[in-house]
């Protein structure tokens, strides 16, 4: 969270702005209530959004894929195929989580 106290504004940081966005009729029933204005950082927690995927691959016992954020979405490569029924899982809890597409990539 940022606080500007002289223009009476907060800015709130979530794993992304997508799941900021979330929240945006509890932020404005915040706003009458305080007389602050919230608003949602535009910027996503980089490292969260790597941790969370690399957490969702170890429980399902997926290993020695490497995990990068991109604009938009982040991806999982390396030499596992994942197969369908077990990427779509992942992908959809995955956006659950962060906001964000999860992809996969074979190197």
């Amino acid at each position: 969270m940022s606080i500007y106290a002289a223009e009476r504004r907060m800015g709130l940081s979530f794993i992304s702005p997508r799941v900021g966005a979330r929240y945006e009729d509890v932020f404005r029933d915040l706003e009458r209530a305080t007389g602050w204005r919230l608003e949602v950082l535009p910027s996503p927690r980089v490292d969260e959004l790597v941790e969370v995927a690399k957490d969702l691959l170890r429980r399902r016992g997926i290993d020695g894929m490497k995990v990068g954020a991109h604009d938009g979405y982040v991806e999982a490569r390396g030499p596992i195929k994942v197969d369908e029924p077990t990427s779509e899982e992942l992908r959809r809890e995955y956006a659950e989580l962060t906001g964000f597409d999860l992809r996969f990539r074979k190197t």
